[in-house]
């Protein structure tokens, strides 16, 4: 997603080679003959430089010095090349030679501000471009170098200003159309900066930064094809891009394409064994693709090496809650540890917040989210936000996301302020929700994917609550409640296991808003198939070898049904391939399976037409997917554990009268499976039934469930 600002110029310019003298030079090549002129021996030279063959060329070079020892177009090769091997105090000596011959040469002083630029020696390169410029204010060189360090400065206009000469003096200048694609991105123009970056690649199609550049707009515009594209091209002319590896590893794991993603991160580790990102990116990448325990091996590897590294903490939380082997003590050990090393040292930097007398003004209440789009909690947030009192209540929405859809659009109707925060730090972004004034701060992310716990860390309101989006504790001390209830967190037993105050629902900790313009519900399949379908449509990091077995126990039990599977992962040939392998170990034949297309967001609901009975995961249960499920007619028998994510199906259906489709072991889940599937006319009374049934229970009612929230906020309000 990143730009790439480099630290240095593209490549040290050269002026012209001049040819004034007709010295020979003896033995340029040991293949060529002797006596060789001066101006063929800096051509020859020069061709071994252009080609990179930096050796010999400072060899061939030497022995010209040999012959004229004060010729300033090869003492500023020299210089040039000892900066591009990294020799940065001799190139100086060298470029600087020159200058003391040639003062007046404005290539050499711009050469010169180059070097060291390389060396970020931005005070001395500042002023050997403004010499370069004072003596040709039509050097493009230094114009771009001024240019870059107006940028390195922040200081956008002035670089564009100095970018802008650049290209007049050379229309065909990649490298400052690259800066100043650079500059008007840190604007915000996105169109411009994409057009300049175009442009750089136009003329200079191996130009691996601009490559780069230009892909990272195009991942902030959603045209992901267009990015892969580009940081492809980024690797193909630079193969040690590690960073368009890993962005490129992202946009590919993104699009289910786990295998290549994977590939990319190892590229990098291959070369990099301790390159944190592309290790945590291949835990994340693991995670996706079911291998719980290695994921957590490459979070914990991460953190040994960047022990600051907070995103990668969170991953490893979020994928303890995959695990079967890590109970719910272990699991809240590890929030713990969480607590102590990021939120404990900054508990002498958080100012406290001053106690605010007035009684009568409408609350602040402030919901920060990733999710105010299309996404899998969009459902149950936009049920509270439709349905608050303005009177009461004034909502401030922070939206942590680039882009918008049209949920984005909804979903603003219903804030009284709302504040893109996606491009604003942590730091800057507390600062904001402080000044804000806001009174209970409503983090929806939790651990999750794009979070801002460092935000939370730093307690910019002074009352913070955790709800919806990461369905666990924090862990974390600055978190003052969490939103759940009794039938995930059991009054009494699961205090324990949580940082927070729990503020338990009456019902359940969901309430869905059901989806517009959803499918007509259709007569069972079976009826037609004459064989049930069994359906899993939840991500393929929560289908453990576990729950094939216990599956494969289902499908034996009745007779002629069939497993459909749905998932963006699958999409990836290889994973699809070894999906069936350990499907068959299971005990689940390939003639029994079925391994459905992936299909957008549009048309997922479609899916369930085919689909007789939803079967849930374990230990991660579903949300959302249950919810879509039972509104489109379709039960879900669901697994109930020990652990908070174990019992959220639990919470769901019994919130709609459906306590006999939970089961509390893997044989009373067979069991129930097989049960229902036995008995058509009865499911197909309740899949008819169903939706009805949805909108007359409590996980529908977005009145009374914000209403009830309400009443929390109120007492925790006025207990603070």
């Amino acid at each position: 997603m990143s730009k790439k600002t480099s630290k240095k110029p593209n490549k040290i310019k050269q002026k012209p080679l001049a040819q004034t003298s007709q010295t020979p030079v003896e033995n340029i090549e040991p293949e060529q003959s002797a006596n060789v002129t001066l101006p063929k021996a800096i051509e020859i030279a020069r061709q071994h430089h252009q080609q990179n063959n930096f050796q010999l060329a400072i060899h061939l070079y030497q022995q010209i010095l040999q012959a004229a020892p004060n010729n300033p177009t090869v003492l500023h090769l020299m210089g040039i090349v000892h900066a591009q091997i990294g020799q940065y105090e001799p190139a100086i000596k060298w470029v600087q030679n020159a200058i003391e011959i040639e003062p007046k040469e404005t290539h050499f002083h711009a050469s010169l501000g180059n070097i060291f630029w390389y060396q970020d020696n931005l005070n001395e390169a500042k002023r050997c471009y403004q010499n370069a410029l004072t003596l040709d204010e039509n050097n493009p060189i230094a114009s771009h170098g001024m240019g870059n360090i107006q940028a390195r400065q922040n200081k956008f206009d002035e670089a564009i200003y100095y970018y802008h000469l650049a290209l007049e003096a050379n229309p065909n200048y990649a490298e400052a159309y690259n800066g100043l694609g650079n500059a008007l991105k840190h604007k915000s123009d996105i169109k411009a900066a994409t057009e300049n970056y175009q442009r750089a690649v136009d003329i200079n199609p191996q130009f691996s930064e601009a490559h780069h550049n230009l892909a990272s707009v195009f991942e902030v515009q959603g045209e992901f094809e267009q990015a892969i594209i580009h940081y492809e091209q980024a690797i193909a002319f630079n193969p040690n891009d590690f960073e368009s590896c890993n962005n490129l590893g992202v946009l590919l794991e993104n699009k289910g394409q786990i295998t290549a993603a994977i590939g990319y991160y190892q590229k990098i580790l291959a070369i990099v064994p301790n390159h944190a990102y592309a290790l945590n990116n291949l835990g994340k990448a693991l995670l996706n693709k079911g291998m719980v325990q290695a994921a957590i091996t490459e979070f914990e590897k991460t953190l040994e090496v960047a022990p600051i590294y907070i995103n990668a903490f969170s991953n490893l939380l979020m994928t303890l809650n995959y695990s079967e082997i890590h109970d719910a003590a272990a699991v809240y050990a590890a929030h713990q540890q969480f607590d102590e090393r990021y939120v404990q040292p900054l508990a002498d930097k958080i100012i406290p917040h001053m106690k605010d007398l007035e009684s009568e003004r409408p609350l602040r209440i402030a919901y920060l989210s990733n999710d105010f789009r299309r996404h899998a909690t969009q459902p149950f947030i936009e049920s509270i936000l439709a349905h608050h009192d303005h009177q009461q209540f004034k909502i401030y929405c922070y939206h942590n996301f680039q882009g918008e859809d049209e949920v984005t659009q909804r979903i603003k109707q219903y804030a009284d302020v709302w504040t893109p925060c996606a491009h604003i730090s942590d730091e800057d972004l507390a600062r904001k929700i402080r000044f804000d004034q806001i009174d209970i701060l409503v983090d929806l992310a939790g651990h999750s994917a794009h979070n801002r716990v460092l935000v939370l860390v730093l307690r910019p309101a002074p009352i913070q609550i955790t709800y919806l989006g990461y369905p666990n504790t924090t862990g974390m001390t600055t978190v003052d409640y969490r939103i759940t209830d009794n039938y995930t967190d059991p009054e009494g037993v699961a205090e324990q296991y949580n940082a927070e105050k729990l503020i338990r629902m009456p019902h359940s900790w969901f309430c869905y808003h059901p989806l517009e313009n959803t499918p007509a519900l259709n007569s069972l399949p079976a009826l037609e198939k004459c064989y049930v379908t069994f359906g899993v449509l939840h991500r393929y990091d929560k289908i453990n070898d576990s729950m094939l077995k216990t599956w494969a126990s289902i499908l034996k039990q009745v007779k002629r049904s069939k497993l459909l599977v749905q998932n963006l992962a699958l999409q990836d040939a290889q994973l699809r391939e070894e999906f069936e392998k350990r499907c068959k170990q299971a005990g689940i034949a390939r003639k029994r399976l079925i391994i459905q297309d992936f299909v957008s967001s549009n048309d997922y609901l479609n899916v369930y037409h085919q689909i007789d009975i939803c079967l849930d995961t374990f230990p991660y249960n579903g949300g959302r997917m249950t919810c879509d499920a039972l509104w489109m007619g379709v039960p879900t028998v669901t697994l109930t554990g020990e652990k908070n994510v174990s019992r959220m199906g639990f919470s769901i259906l019994s919130t709609v009268d459906l306590a006999n489709l939970v089961a509390d072991t893997p044989e009373t889940y067979v069991d129930v499976c097989a049960t229902l599937a036995n008995d058509l006319a009865q499911l197909q009374t309740l899949r008819q039934g169903l939706r009805d049934k949805m909108l007359n229970s409590p996980l529908t009612d977005g009145i009374n469930f914000t209403k009830q929230l309400e009443t929390h906020y109120h007492q925790i309000w006025q207990n603070r």
